[in-house]
């Protein structure tokens, strides 16, 4: 199993398109730039079906940045490179598309963690209503009940996810606890 986030997401797919030993692939808001001629051509895709891929993009990283960056994905057509990735794929009942809703990219890094205060004071503006490690675990969930779907999962893994979701409903008691404290 691969998974990367941004260059690194295109870097797993890549990987798993030449590679058929990998099973499963994990993509959070791949960047298809690199890619973007291989993708519109029809000749970037997952060829087996027994690899599976899940692709989970988020709101904010296609419609943010300056004009040059809007006006890179017009031209290379980047917004919609998921879309023909999994139409250039063969791996269909094996694949999910994923967009997360009010979420930015690096939502999904351990910077949300590592850094909250800058990820607050550069992004609050975009979206004020959603807390960022909420989103970091949601990513983390989201992998996780999609390897159990493609039967991915050693006898090991429900332990994992049983701690997983109890960091979660910590983190929201956590979450509710500071935001009364702040009213």
């Amino acid at each position: 199993m691969v998974c990367g986030h941004s260059f690194g997401g295109i870097t797993a797919l890549g990987t798993t398109v030449a590679d058929k030993r990998i099973r499963a692939t994990i993509s959070l808001d791949p960047w298809f730039f690199p890619r973007y001629k291989e993708n519109d051509s029809g000749k970037f895709g997952i060829q087996s079906s027994e690899q599976a891929s899940c692709l989970i993009v988020t709101e904010g990283f296609y419609s943010w940045g300056p004009e040059l960056y809007q006006e890179a994905d017009k031209a290379f057509n980047l917004g919609s490179g998921f879309n023909t990735f999994l139409e250039n794929s063969k791996n269909a009942g094996k694949q999910a598309h994923i967009t997360l809703l009010a979420n930015d990219h690096l939502n999904q890094t351990d910077i949300v963690i590592l850094q909250p205060l800058e990820i607050y004071l550069t992004e609050i503006k975009k979206f004020p209503s959603i807390h960022f490690n909420e989103h970091y675990m949601l990513n983390a969930q989201l992998g996780i009940d999609f390897l159990a779907k493609m039967d991915m999962l050693t006898n090991r893994e429900p332990i994992a996810l049983q701690i997983l979701k109890s960091n979660i409903d910590k983190q929201r008691a956590y979450i509710k606890d500071n935001l009364k404290k702040q009213d």
